[in-house]
């Protein structure tokens, strides 16, 4: 239906692909750009739907995003995406005439002119001095490509209640993708790289992206290719505070970009984090320790130093301060603190770091390990994902429909502060979706944080409304090896979410997941009933605190690996009754940990270590969620078998990702 003569209908539209789109990134800037230019699109969306009148019901837009997009930046501009892909206008007043077309006509105007701006920008000249031939090969898969990714979904409705209109809608396939050949992109992978090239002849490859290269200097590296959807969202934040367009037409709404950062932390940056905040706190008393530091932050920002950097991470500059360094040392490169990327030379062939001056980095990274003490930064980052449960349910009911929007608004809002004060990078945040990266040594207490938030806000707009509407969010965890590809563990993520967190455990879960450079290395997930303790607390995250006060030595990779081959072997407890079953599972763990060589002391007694090995069996026993739909209220129902995975959670959580004594 193109155009309605009833008073008032609904429109509901929905862009894609979504993970297709952002997970495929290669750097966290790519991942990052992928989710900002989804809510910019549904963005331009949204004005096209406000030009014909239309009223945007669900989600509440932030105002200050869609402002921005006018030019309007008095409250600040935004740096993250926060509007979801898929809304709704409702309370459309169609006499005379809505029309979805020009809405469509305005996502897919926007798209292209952004894409033109910095066609023009970056490629217009260097391609037309390759020649004639070079340029028309380039422009066709250019613009092949612009046209024909995205999806758009809409339907139009007399019916406000009818949630599922649109669903049914998307499962009528009339987009398909143009099929690809050449050389695949090296960021997104069902996609040709820009050059056309046939083969992956390295000389014709560079023959064309070398020059670019030369120009774009960090923004492209050694022997990456891209095609037109990872060029911009790679070169789209250096262009786009000059970018301005005008809808053409009647409805001439005029589209303004802003400053955006060009520089977003690395998972090594985020890898760092502890080590770093740990080493200047020591440094801000220690004037060999901070000269040390100095030395091997001088060297590297001489070397690897991008002046686009600034603290990057949040808090890091101040702490930079506190300890007498420079504060814009704070945006250093930091390879310059692992030995195992500075044992590859060729990583900064971008820069000409020659091999003798990373043995003169290594050099420095072992005098701050000697003079700290902290041996070095562990490798690992995490990804937090969260999502709100069964919320499509609930806006089947059109009086709870505002009451979600403006508690999902809040929601949004207080996101940024959370991922800030646990020191992460707050990826997306729209609705009831978060996506952030973050140092392991908060990512859970985050992942609690933003879960408490999330029902405050829902309880806060249910009571002024004198409704119930029950509101759970989900989150997964994974803690990544710095040199797992980013895009794999990216969708893993998703899986983790879905099928683990909220399927397998029931939703309104946490899970978690480990992922080590050879592959996956632990697995767990409980309701956060069962997750939290009374104060809100993460219990596993204070098992392990409790843990790595204790030596080392005393919890080896050993008794990992017996305790997970005891829970594998427990098949006969399902036929004894759970408490029994309980009390022989408390037995058996509490006599390796003994055997393991933990001894008791007056500060960790027996009636200490009972009440540790309690608490640690509830985090190990596989528990599910159970809803009943007839009360609303949830059962707990634990299963005999023990995860042998919590104790190597445990056991990375301890040592908060140090990996080197369980290789």
């Amino acid at each position: 239906m193109s155009q309605s003569t009833k008073a008032e209908q609904f429109f509901h539209l929905t862009l894609g692909p979504v993970q297709g789109f952002v997970a495929q990134a290669r750097r966290t800037r790519d991942f990052w750009a992928g989710s900002f230019l989804l809510s910019w699109m549904a963005g331009v969306a949204m004005h096209a739907v406000t030009a014909q009148k239309g009223k945007i019901n669900f989600p509440a837009p932030d105002n200050n995003f869609l402002n921005a997009m006018h030019g309007n930046t008095s409250q600040g501009v935004p740096k993250q995406g926060s509007l979801p892909n898929r809304f709704k206008a409702i309370e459309a007043r169609v006499e005379a005439g809505f029309e979805p077309e020009k809405v469509t006509d305005a996502l897919q105007s926007a798209w292209v002119a952004l894409a033109e701006h910095i066609w023009q920008q970056d490629l217009e000249e260097p391609l037309r001095a390759m020649g004639e031939a070079q340029y028309r090969t380039t422009r066709t898969i250019w613009e092949r490509q612009l046209t024909s990714f995205w999806e758009v979904s809409w339907v139009l409705t007399d019916d406000q209640a009818d949630a599922r209109l649109l669903d049914r809608r998307k499962n009528w396939r009339n987009h398909w993708p143009s099929e690809e050949g050449g050389v695949t992109c090296m960021m997104m992978a069902d996609q040709q790289e820009l050059s056309g090239a046939t083969s992956p002849d390295r000389k014709t490859l560079d023959a064309f992206w070398e020059p670019l290269r030369a120009e774009m200097k960090t923004d492209l590296r050694e022997g990456e290719v891209l095609s037109t959807l990872a060029f911009i969202k790679r070169r789209f934040a250096r262009y786009f505070a000059r970018f301005e367009w005008t809808l053409p037409g009647e409805q001439g709404f005029t589209l303004k970009g802003w400053k955006l950062p060009v520089s977003v932390p690395s998972v090594m940056h985020l890898a760092a984090w502890p080590w770093l905040q740990s080493m200047l706190k020591k440094a801000q008393t220690d004037d060999e320790l901070r000269d040390a530091f100095s030395n091997q932050l001088a060297r590297g920002y001489d070397l690897l130093g991008d002046p686009e950097h600034d603290s990057l991470l949040p808090g890091l500059k101040q702490h930079f301060k506190q300890a007498r360094l420079y504060p814009e040392y704070a945006g250093v490169d930091p390879s310059i603190f692992f030995s195992s990327v500075l044992e590859n030379p060729q990583r900064f062939a971008d820069s000409e770091v020659a091999e003798n001056t990373c043995q003169e980095l290594q050099k420095g990274l072992a005098a701050l390990r000697r003079l700290g003490g902290e041996g070095e930064p562990a490798p690992f980052y995490a990804i937090l994902l969260m999502d709100g449960d069964s919320l499509g349910s609930q806006l089947s009911e059109p009086a709870k429909q505002e009451p979600i929007s403006e508690a999902l608004n809040a929601f949004t809002r207080a996101v940024p502060g959370i991922v800030q004060t646990h020191h992460g990078f707050l990826v997306y945040a729209g609705g009831d979706d978060v996506l952030a990266l973050l140092p392991v040594t908060t990512a859970l207490d985050c992942a609690a944080k933003l879960r408490q938030c999330y029902k405050e806000c829902f309880d806060e707009a249910a009571q002024q409304k004198v409704l119930t509407i029950p509101a759970s969010l989900s989150g997964a965890a994974l803690f990544c090896h710095i040199k797992r590809p980013l895009t794999s563990v990216l969708m893993d993520a998703h899986h983790v979410l879905d099928d683990i967190a909220k399927e397998a455990t029931g939703r309104d879960a946490l899970a978690v997941r480990v992922w080590q450079p050879g592959g996956v290395h632990a697995t767990w997930s409980l309701p956060w009933e069962i997750a939290l303790d009374a104060d809100g607390s993460v219990v596993i995250e204070q098992l392990a605190a409790e843990l790595r006060k204790q030596d080392d030595a005393r919890f080896t990779h050993g008794f990992l690996f017996r305790v997970k081959a005891l829970g594998e072997q427990l098949d006969w407890l399902a036929d004894q009754d759970d408490a029994e079953a309980h009390k022989l599972l408390a037995q058996l763990v509490r006599a390796e940990l003994l055997h393991s060589g933990l001894e008791l002391s007056t500060a960790f007694n027996s009636q200490a270590l009972d009440q540790l090995i309690e608490r640690l069996l509830i985090q190990a026993r596989k528990t599910l969620r159970q809803l009943d739909v007839t009360t609303g209220k949830a059962s707990f129902p634990t299963l005999p078998e023990l995860m042998g995975d919590t104790f190597k959670v445990l056991r990375f959580l301890a040592r908060e990702g140090h990996i080197d004594r369980d290789r």
